[in-house]
């Protein structure tokens, strides 16, 4: 093969792996916001659909200064750590949001501190989640079930030829780690038995 030709399929691969690494992370980065689903749901809410509501009913039925709805996300983000940059209303469908933003708040983060602990200490879960991914943009690749002596020498085949590798197996071991970790070989860990081992992020 001439200079030219490996240059060319280096910078190929190359791309590959860039496009890939981007998959990737979309992939995970969706997997990450369904975890943080309820309270992202909850923020969105009471900021946009709450600072609407509230100008609409303070413009529409109260004597205050009107709002801009513009300035309502501020607004209602302001409330939420009691810092309102507004006059206190007299309107008692008005002062409602005063007391519920704080609650919201604190809901908020609380809820999103919980769904940080519990994947900060189930690590291997994360670890799991992110081998999934990283499967799910292979394409034309082999799949190994079992990663024992005689599936890590085939892996070590494969690579070797060149052919992409996704490991299956309901257990890991030092050795399997680092021949995966140097081949980067996803490994989804689970009965390859089960449908759902297979099921792979849209």
């Amino acid at each position: 093969m001439s200079e030219g030709r490996r240059a060319n399929t280096a910078r190929t691969q190359e791309r590959k792996g860039y496009l890939r690494s981007l998959r990737v992370i979309w992939h995970d980065t969706r997997a990450l916001v369904r975890e943080f689903r309820r309270p992202l749901f909850v923020f969105f809410l009471s900021v946009f659909l709450g600072g609407y509501l509230y100008a609409y009913l303070n413009n529409g039925f109260s004597s205050n200064d009107p709002l801009e709805l513009i300035d309502m996300p501020y607004i209602m983000l302001a409330l939420m750590v009691l810092e309102a940059p507004i006059e206190v209303p007299a309107e008692a469908y008005l002062i409602l949001f005063w007391y519920l933003q704080p609650v919201l708040a604190v809901y908020i983060v609380g809820q999103g501190a919980v769904n940080f602990v519990r994947l900060f200490f189930m690590r291997d879960q994360r670890r799991s989640a992110w081998e999934v991914a990283v499967a799910s943009t292979y394409r034309r690749h082999v799949i190994v079930v079992g990663i024992g002596h005689v599936g890590l020498r085939i892996i070590r085949e494969l690579l070797q030829m060149g052919i992409e590798v996704v490991a299956v197996d309901l257990h890991t071991s030092e050795e399997a780690d680092a021949v995966l970790r140097e081949g980067n070989v996803p490994l989804i860990l689970g009965d390859a038995a089960l449908k759902s081992s297979w099921k792979m992020p849209a």
